[in-house]
């Protein structure tokens, strides 16, 4: 599955290579460059790699969780809903995605994309991206389809192959 930022003005998008060969395209208006939690989490990643034993950066940990929080809502809720049974029921394991984010969004922890739900308790906790999905990243189709066991490549709906 590739993800393709907007730029604030135009949409992303995600593009689904389903295991049977066909290609869906889904757009995601509020997976753009400049979202405002993807840049500070771009700065408060950038500044932890510069100034690594700086002070303990509350700002890292709140960038973190404000990323994870739009991952959700600008991507990860419609690519589960496109993914998952609409009934929420399992059909056989745990559905596998392999990500190939593309440009900035390399950076985000797309796995811990989370939602707000409410706990058997009453309260309130996040569910995590990772419980619904099996996740792995690649920096390149053709790479992930050069990985041993991952097979020589996906026939696309118009008779090519996706390498």
């Amino acid at each position: 599955m590739h993800l393709l930022p907007g730029d604030g003005e135009r949409s992303g998008w995600a593009l689904v290579l389903h295991r049977a060969g066909t290609v869906s395209a889904l757009r995601l208006p509020s997976l753009h460059v400049r979202a405002d939690a993807l840049r500070t989490f771009v700065r408060a990643h950038d500044h932890r790699l510069r100034y690594p034993h700086s002070a303990p950066a509350t700002g890292w940990g709140r960038a973190l969780r404000a990323v994870c929080d739009w991952a959700w809502t600008a991507a990860m809720r419609d690519l589960a809903g496109h993914l998952l049974p609409e009934d929420g029921a399992r059909r056989s394991g745990v559905p596998r995605v392999v990500l190939v984010p593309t440009g900035v969004l390399g950076l985000v922890p797309w796995h811990a994309a989370r939602r707000k739900v409410g706990l058997p308790d009453g309260s309130r906790g996040h569910r995590y991206a990772l419980e619904d999905l099996g996740f792995s990243y690649a920096p390149s189709a053709r790479a992930h389809h050069a990985t041993p066991g991952a097979g020589a490549g996906m026939r696309i709906s118009s008779g090519g192959w996706l390498l």
